[in-house]
């Protein structure tokens, strides 16, 4: 009979710290609500290829160099501000959609700031990667790419992860929940 109670103290044990394990594991991630989304995006600058003259006196080859190109419609040199700090707050719904939600960006050059409106959806992971932003988009008015989301992991109040928009460009994200 000793031992009869024993495994029933030990499953009933198990059982309560399981459930307490899963509770706040679904607490912890719990997405629902305004979350302030800090981001950082940086973008390689357009050097294109273009074909110079080599030689001291003669010039009787050619290479190709990478070159900071000549804009055409106003022939101003290249214009090399390729980072911004972007920060919204999006009110995620229990499936991570966001939709109206505004974002404040600010670029390196004096001046160079906006505001934009955004919608999207963070895909979050299920089973035992609940926790994890798997994938998702940041669609900003006015810009045809949106923001591809790569991974991320949140975990209470918290969260971070990485992102890429068009081929040469990418963001850093920090997420807090209020």
């Amino acid at each position: 009979m000793r031992e009869i109670r024993k495994a029933l103290a030990y499953a009933l044990a198990f059982t309560a710290a399981f459930a307490a394990t899963m509770t706040s594991a679904s607490a912890a991630c719990s997405v629902a609500g305004t979350w302030h989304v800090f981001l950082m995006q940086g973008q390689s600058p357009s050097i294109k290829m273009a074909t110079v003259g080599v030689g001291a006196v003669d010039n009787n080859g050619a290479t190709f160099v990478r070159v900071f190109p000549v804009l055409p419609n106003n022939g101003q040199p290249f214009d090399n501000h390729t980072a911004l700090a972007i920060q919204c707050k999006l009110t995620l719904s229990t499936i991570g959609e966001f939709a109206g939600d505004k974002c404040d960006i600010r670029g390196v050059a004096p001046g160079d700031n906006a505001r934009r409106t955004v919608n999207g959806r963070l895909v979050f992971g299920s089973g035992t990667e609940i926790c994890s932003i798997t994938g998702g988009t940041i669609n900003v008015s006015g810009d045809p790419d949106g923001v591809v989301i790569i991974g991320g992991h949140v975990n209470g109040n918290n969260g971070a992860g990485v992102a890429r928009q068009r081929s040469n460009s990418v963001f850093l994200f920090n997420m807090v929940k209020q």
